[in-house]
């Protein structure tokens, strides 16, 4: 988490970690469940099994169909966890501005009051 010192107090701001894009988060929860199938690796498929056999081409393509249920599974998973860190964020940035504002205006009522002791 980050800290950011306001006028008032230390407060801690929620880690937001946004992917850059689709292939970015797409390549963030593969890698973990089937490194063949990050995107960079893709290309490079047909020539790291050009002399697989049948039984083994089935066994692989079995493998795949299983990463892309994990990777389906863990999509749902981390778009939760993204949305609930973005909520997160979004309280922590009204709850700042208010704590901002409020701070303002009160140093606004000070020279207000300020200004009209210095009337009488």
């Amino acid at each position: 988490m980050y800290n950011i010192n306001t006028k008032t107090n230390m407060t801690k701001l929620p880690l937001l970690q946004i992917p850059k894009g689709a292939n970015e988060f797409y390549d963030s929860i593969m890698v973990d469940i089937e490194p063949d199938l990050v995107l960079g690796e893709l290309p490079k498929l047909k020539e790291k099994y050009k002399d697989e056999s049948p039984k083994s081409l089935k066994e692989r393509g079995m493998r795949y169909y299983e990463a892309f249920q994990k990777f389906n599974e863990m999509l749902k998973v981390k778009t939760l966890e993204l949305d609930d860190k973005a909520h997160e964020l979004h309280s922590f940035v009204i709850g700042a501005l208010e704590n901002l504002s409020k701070g303002q205006d009160d140093e606004d009522c000070n020279q207000i009051e300020t200004h009209i002791k210095k009337i009488k």
